[in-house]
């Protein structure tokens, strides 16, 4: 972290922070920013390079708290007027030169610049997610067994286990009006009316025309900035939005993650695979699976 700042009292005197307060980012790259520029002979020291500093507890427990993700706003915001206002012509200026120190300099102006699109309002840092399925009932499926079961539970606790209290992972369901039982209750409802069994003369299995899913997101008023979606037999990892997130602020705007394959050790007459009791897999085996 960039936490211990030593000056010389010309380039402190030069210092100008505007309404920046402590206890959010981006306050600790803007003062490197600007203490770097007026500096003649300026040096960051690494964590392990001296030795001298050291910080307890989870450095990034503030992404949790609703309060202070608030207040990082508002520092992102001043954070912005005091670069607009002198810095931005100053950081474009030296990226320009080729000598070290301006390039050192125009390191942490991206830095600075970075940390302010990242985090600023609407940024991909808050991105708003709805993942959408479209599951569908199996007659005689045992309650607990169901596949589709197992696949909307790790996503009920894939979403529980998302940590960003600000934008809440969104979960939807596109299904046919006698499939619409087998969505949990805490899924939004996209309801299809036509399939393969209504449109094509030849077939009588009803399956869902994939546009018609993405149709329903798109009319359905709801507000998202990513959709993910995924077949209604794939078991999601319990940091699976977390991992997302991660990609969307890594600059991805599209990608497609590949499943792993489980194949169970126990099977059974009707085909299930089984856990190490002998008995069907369940929501509270997803760790297992």
């Amino acid at each position: 972290g960039t936490d211990c700042f030593v000056i010389e009292k010309s380039i402190f005197e030069n210092v100008d922070l505007g309404n920046l307060f402590l206890g959010t980012i981006p306050f600790p790259a803007m003062l490197l920013t600007q203490t770097t520029y007026f500096a003649k002979e300026a040096r960051r020291f690494e964590s392990f390079e001296l030795n001298a500093t050291f910080h307890l507890g989870d450095e990034m427990i503030w992404r949790e708290d609703e309060s202070l993700i608030t207040l990082m706003k508002l520092n992102m915001n001043n954070a912005a007027a005091v670069f607009n206002l002198e810095w931005k012509k100053r950081c474009n200026i030296l990226r320009r030169s080729t000598a070290k120190n301006s390039l050192i300099m125009g390191q942490y102006c991206m830095n600075l610049r970075r940390k302010m699109d990242m985090f600023r309002e609407g940024s991909k840092f808050y991105a708003k997610i709805v993942h959408v399925i479209s599951p569908y009932g199996i007659d005689n499926c045992d309650a607990h067994f169901c596949p589709v079961n197992l696949v909307m539970g790790s996503m009920l606790r894939a979403a529980e286990f998302s940590r960003s209290p600000r934008s809440p992972i969104l979960l939807a369901t596109a299904t046919f009006p006698e499939d619409a039982a087998a969505a949990p209750p805490d899924f939004i409802r996209l309801p299809l009316t036509r399939s393969t069994a209504t449109e094509y003369t030849n077939t009588t299995k009803a399956l869902p025309f994939i546009q018609d899913i993405f149709d329903g997101l798109r009319n359905s008023g709801m507000q998202y900035d990513y959709v993910i979606y995924t077949n209604a037999d794939i078991i999601l990892h319990e940091d699976f939005y977390n991992i997302v997130r991660k990609q969307i602020r890594a600059g991805y705007d599209s990608f497609q993650i590949n499943r792993q394959t489980v194949i169970g050790g126990n099977i059974n007459s009707k085909g299930d695979n089984l856990n190490r009791k002998g008995d069907p897999y369940t929501v509270q085996d997803l760790d297992e699976i």
